[in-house]
């Protein structure tokens, strides 16, 4: 907004619109990003993570991947999943274990807004972006190159939530096994167990990975096999056979999927439990038209008729929800 006129220029008309139906307090606590921090984020993906294959960048994909990473991610986080955790507890002081922090497009949503954040993740590449990136917007947040089995039980039961961001559809069944229930064993009363845009494997199309119908139904061995189909650039050129357990171990890392099977058997019982879904949360706000929650509503449904009595938000094609510890 120009101090002499109070009317807002271009780019501030832009941000109020991108950002208008957040609450005062979220949209006050946001940081800029300058034209020198924005170089120096290209400077460090294109160091650290945009290496392979040499002329991705040179593509149109590659150009709006990286400006996703640059700022996209960012802003999605905070026009949605900021608001959304919002009106489950207060970010302000908040305790938050981010598992699979990566370059810290979402750490710095959360960060701040004044949550106490301590991001967990294993690619030492993204998380030297990611640290360029909380030097940039000034902010502090505490990052961990562990996996998410390291994590303390103490230290979990201090928090207020854990959050799987963009992170369980690339961890083996395994991982999402032990982690989920040494989580949800260690939350204390009242905190959550999260996960953001992870796959739903009952889902019959591939918007993540593949691009392709049901390959998220297809055993990993096929689904390597079948790749080369795929529309997605690079990801095809990423996985040949022979199908060996390198191989598999790339898929699982690419992303895959989860389900509602691994909550069931890490954590118990679904029915009864109290779960908040962000999609739930977009059709209830009038900032949100149509396209953001425009997929098959008949396909949920039909799910919800064949599967078991749980919440909804395990239906939905991609599984963005919050789990409440009783």
């Amino acid at each position: 907004m120009s101090a002499s006129t109070g009317i807002l220029n271009t780019d501030g008309m832009v941000s109020f619109l991108k950002y208008r139906h957040l609450s005062r307090h979220l949209r006050m606590r946001q940081r800029p990003l300058s034209p020198s921090g924005k170089d120096r984020l290209v400077a460090a993906l294109q160091q650290h993570c945009f290496r392979d294959p040499p002329d991705y960048l040179n593509t149109e994909a590659g150009k709006r991947d990286l400006d996703n990473h640059v700022s996209g991610r960012t802003d999605k986080n905070r026009r949605t999943i900021v608001p959304w955790l919002d009106t489950l507890f207060c970010l302000k002081g908040a305790k938050i274990i981010e598992i699979g922090c990566g370059d810290c497009c979402s750490t710095v949503a959360l960060a701040e807004q004044g949550a106490e954040v301590f991001g967990y993740d294993l690619d030492t590449h993204s998380m030297m972006v990611g640290r360029e990136r909380l030097s940039v917007y000034d902010l502090e947040a505490e990052l961990i190159n562990a996996e998410a089995s390291e994590i303390s039980a103490s230290q979990i039961a201090e928090a207020n939530a854990v959050i799987y961001f963009a992170t369980a559809e690339h961890m083996t069944l395994d991982e999402k096994l032990s982690s989920f229930a040494l989580v949800w064993s260690s939350l204390r009363s009242g905190a959550y167990l999260i996960v953001v845009e992870t796959p739903n494997r009952l889902w019959w199309f591939d918007t993540h990975t593949a691009l392709l119908p049901f390959y998220l139904w297809l055993p990993d061995d096929l689904a390597i096999h079948y790749s080369r189909f795929s529309p997605r650039f690079p990801f095809k050129e990423q996985l040949r056979p022979p199908v060996t357990a390198q191989a598999l171990q790339k898929l699982t890392r690419i992303g895959r999927s989860a389900s509602y099977h691994e909550f069931e058997l890490s954590i118990g019982p679904l029915s009864g439990l109290r779960v908040s879904s962000l999609n739930r949360w977009r059709r209830g706000n009038p900032f949100y038209f149509a396209k953001w929650f425009a997929f098959d509503r008949s396909y949920e449904r039909w799910l919800r008729r064949h599967g078991p009595p749980i919440n909804s938000a395990f239906y939905e094609p991609y599984l963005e929800l919050a789990i409440r510890k009783p």
